[in-house]
């Protein structure tokens, strides 16, 4: 059986909350959570394929 691969999203909002404000650390404090917390969002069952351009803004989100 194919696993469910989507992402979900609470881990889309935190992934372009890290992308905007520029770290984990920074999406952790606004979010009020640990670091870890965000790296597991991010990473949990589907992680993205690209992290941040150099622009700034998040790059294609998918499962690797």
């Amino acid at each position: 059986m194919r696993e469910n691969r989507l992402v979900t999203i609470t881990q889309l909002s935190t992934f372009v909350l890290v992308a905007r404000l520029g770290s984990v650390g920074a999406a952790a404090r606004t979010l009020d959570v640990s670091e870890s917390a965000v790296s597991q969002a991010l990473t949990a069952r589907c992680a993205p394929t690209s992290a941040i351009r150099s622009s700034g803004a998040p790059a294609a989100v998918g499962c690797v």
